[in-house]
Parts: structure tokens; C-alpha cells; sequence
């Protein structure tokens, strides 16, 4: 017997850089994702130059734990003097981010 609360099979989560300072999330950020692209993405936040964009397109579901991922990286980005800023934030980050009074720190640029 399966358990529910696990996702049907899925690529592995990336963050793909697709130019210099830019990168598509290739996954959902969620409970099940968020560990792997949290031990992945801190080298390419690093290596990337001061300004740094995250297109969030790709992003079909997010949780509150893909929240925590996005505040860790504007952390990490900060911390490395770089800005961040998340393109194509998907609709039900905005409830999320509110619950939690962060919809003000996400710097969301749609379109």
C-alpha cells in the first residue's frame, strides 16, 4: 500500500541556470522537493553575478516549506551581497506569503 501524502514520480528538482544570473526552478516547491533544491542551489547562488533572477514558471504547486526555500535563498543572496528576484511567482504563493505576513519581502515581478 502507498502512502497519499507521497508525490507520483517526478524528476529530480533543479535549478537550472538559463543565462548569466538567471534561473528556472525545474520543480514544484513543496515538502518533497525543497531538501534536494536546498542542497543544490546555494553553489549557483554563489557563483552567479550580483544580480540574480529565479523564474518560478515552471512551478505548478507550492507550500510553505517552497516559502521557507524562497526566504533562504533572498537570505543566502543577501548574505553574498547579490540581489534576488523571484519572475512568474506562481498564484498560491501570495495566500501563503500572507499567512505568514511575507508578501512584502518576496520580490515578485510578474511577467
Amino acid at each position: 500500500m502507498t502512502s497519499t501524502l507521497q508525490p507520483a514520480k517526478m524528476a529530480t528538482p533543479r535549478l537550472v541556470e538559463t543565462g548569466s544570473g538567471a534561473f528556472l526552478v525545474a520543480s514544484d516547491l513543496t515538502f518533497f522537493t525543497t531538501a534536494t533544491l536546498w542542497k543544490t542551489a546555494r553553489k549557483s547562488l554563489e557563483k552567479a553575478p550580483s544580480s540574480i533572477v529565479i523564474d518560478l514558471s515552471n512551478v505548478q504547486r507550492i507550500d510553505s516549506a517552497g516559502l521557507a526555500l524562497l526566504v533562504e535563498w533572498l537570505k543566502i543572496a543577501k548574505q553574498l551581497g547579490k540581489t534576488l528576484t523571484y519572475r512568474q511567482c506562481p498564484p498560491q504563493l501570495e495566500p501563503i506569503a500572507q499567512i505568514y505576513d511575507l508578501e512584502t519581502l518576496l520580490p515578485c515581478v510578474h511577467g
